[in-house]
């Protein structure tokens, strides 16, 4: 029996999938490295989308929520998936934004870890902890105003 083209990248892109998640375009670069002809690349990668096993947006909102629950804020989000091969930007954009509203609260969940009241604070604690949270990825008005109630 005589494989096909087609079987061998579908072969390849199910043995990469079974790994891990990929983008849709990291997916294709990774096949295109090992030579695939193109035609072969999108057939897979279209049966992939088709059968549910791509999905960039899912990914995304997966990345972005397992960031938040780190303790990470928009910023950071934002700084560490920028650059991911294959990333649609306007997708992360709109997840972020979407998740955004819990963020307040995942503030006050980190600054809660500390076990101190924040009102107790020195000033050099004080600073230390929005220091923190600034490499954290959240924004200097809203940690100021979440230590604030």
């Amino acid at each position: 029996m005589s494989y096909s083209e087609e079987d061998h990248v579908k072969k390849q892109a199910f043995l990469y999938l079974a790994r891990r998640s990929f983008f849709v375009e990291e997916l294709r670069l990774k096949l295109i490295h090992k030579r695939f002809s193109q035609e072969g690349i999108d057939k897979v990668i279209n049966l992939c989308i088709e059968q549910g096993f791509l999905d960039d947006q899912k990914l995304i909102r997966q990345l972005v929520e397992g960031a938040r629950l780190r303790g990470f804020g928009s910023k950071a989000i934002w700084h560490k998936l920028y650059c991911k091969v294959g990333i649609n930007r306007s997708i992360l954009q709109q997840i972020i934004l979407e998740t955004e509203k819990s963020q307040f609260e995942d503030l006050k969940r980190l600054l809660q870890k500390k076990n101190q009241p924040t009102h107790l604070l020195n000033p050099k604690q004080r600073q230390r902890l929005i220091t923190k949270c600034l490499r954290r990825g959240y924004c200097y008005d809203e940690i100021v105003r979440c230590l604030a109630e």
